[in-house]
């Protein structure tokens, strides 16, 4: 392990490389990590540290850990693309040992959640059509909405603004609509990314 994955002031810590740091699962923006020991090794432990690292390779202290899983929700920095976590493992008995986990590096991709349906009956619930993104350039955002005959029924360039089944003053029916979004991933990350997305809107009343 190169010397600079090592904090300054654990540095003087004998290390072992015997943990496993891995991606459980993913749920829309949140990464659920686990680690465990190799199987060769199984060390009474006192306490885990979870460190993040910089887009410098700079090692950076987020908590002291309990479990033996968590979420990078409490530690995710939405203007970075990626983030690299590394676990500290002291040793019961004998504070001068510590196990390390490999780096593991989670790339944040742009997600884009797109309802199928709304109901603007003026209840308060699901009452406008809004599409939910994390990671993209606002400023590339567009989506343009369609009646079954091609008419064009809403657009916006403006991630803030909903649709809320109108055209102008007119109230739309029920019925199936249809959605073209473009969009580009965030300007600052290292691939720009397009995304394109069509499909239908059930609009329930």
């Amino acid at each position: 392990m190169q010397d600079r994955y090592i904090p300054k002031f654990i540095s003087e810590v004998e290390y072992q490389n015997n943990l496993i740091l891995l991606l459980k699962g993913r749920v829309l923006y949140e990464f659920i990590l686990h680690f465990y020991y190799a199987a060769e090794y199984n060390i009474d432990s006192t306490y885990f540290e979870l460190f993040a690292m910089d887009p410098n390779s700079k090692l950076e202290f987020r908590a002291q850990l309990d479990i033996q899983e968590f979420s990078d929700m409490e530690f995710f920095d939405p203007a970075q693309h990626n983030r690299s976590y590394l676990v500290v493992n002291y040793h019961r008995g004998h504070e001068e040992w510590a196990s390390w986990s490999n780096v593991l590096t989670l790339s944040y991709q742009p997600i884009v959640w797109i309802p199928n349906s709304f109901t603007p009956n003026g209840d308060g619930l699901n009452d406008v059509y809004k599409p939910s993104f994390h990671g993209i350039d606002p400023n590339t955002y567009s989506i343009h909405i369609y009646d079954r005959w091609g008419g064009l029924v809403f657009s916006s360039h403006d991630l803030s603004v909903c649709w809320d089944g109108f055209l102008g003053d007119k109230l739309l029916p029920s019925g199936v609509y249809f959605y073209r979004i473009h969009c580009l991933s965030d300007a600052a990350s290292q691939n720009q990314l397009i995304i394109n997305r069509s499909g239908q809107i059930h609009l329930i009343r």
